[in-house]
């Protein structure tokens, strides 16, 4: 028979945070526990000493469909009722059909980046699933700096379930871009959403991006 309670001898320990913010200051190449890959990662193709104080993710595989392709995309949860991701972002070193930002990812996902075009003109972009897994854009802008600020705002109260796509040049006049996220709960991807940074190439591999900082807040009402 089970019993209804026991007590057990365990170490007293302070409660810590499920979600962080990271301003990838590690001295080796070993991520805090709070992030996870979004599948087997290739080690080889990123590193948070490289450049140090920056997430560097390097493409060496292609992903023509979109960033439900990319490899090495890093993630943590998302909390309720309310919170935001938001990341800067260093595009100097992407190569013409590359492609990084920050990703809602669930099936239906919804992305906010910058994408490298034939020519090396740089675009922000904001897309959703096309239906099919593929990224279909809502809106683009041009975009002529190295560096770019990207976020992620996410509201689930009362089932309010959306999330909006913004970006900045300097991190305090922000831009929304595109259109909200329609958020869908089901089960062929991930449990519920994750916030991600990604990184994949379309046309050759070998280059990469940089991410200064992954800050995070978490809503309290």
């Amino acid at each position: 028979k089970v019993p209804e309670r026991f007590e057990v001898d365990l170490p007293q320990a302070v409660a810590k945070p499920l979600v962080i913010s990271d301003e990838f200051e590690y001295e080796s190449n070993k991520l805090a526990l709070n992030w996870q890959w979004n599948h087997n990662p290739d080690h080889r193709l990123w590193s948070v000493t490289e450049r140090p104080g920056f997430l560097r993710l390097t493409t060496g595989s292609l992903a023509p469909a979109g960033v439900l392709q990319a490899r090495n995309t890093l993630t943590q949860r998302t909390e309720g009722p309310a919170c935001t991701g938001t990341v800067l972002l260093d595009t100097e070193h992407m190569k013409p059909g590359d492609h990084a930002g920050l990703v809602a990812l669930q099936s239906h996902f919804g992305t906010v980046g910058v994408k490298v075009a034939e020519n090396g003109h740089k675009f922000i972009a904001m897309s959703v699933n096309d239906g099919s897994g593929r990224e279909k854009e809502l809106e683009t802008v041009r975009y002529r700096g190295s560096e770019v600020h990207l976020r992620i705002d996410f509201d689930f109260e009362n089932s309010k379930d959306v999330a909006s796509f913004h970006y900045s040049v300097d991190g305090a006049e922000w831009m929304q871009i595109g259109g909200e996220l329609n958020m869908r709960y089901t089960l062929d991807h991930f449990m519920g959403y994750r916030i991600g940074l990604y990184y994949y190439a379309t046309r050759q591999t070998g280059g990469h991006a940089d991410f200064d900082y992954f800050r995070y807040e978490k809503a309290e009402r």
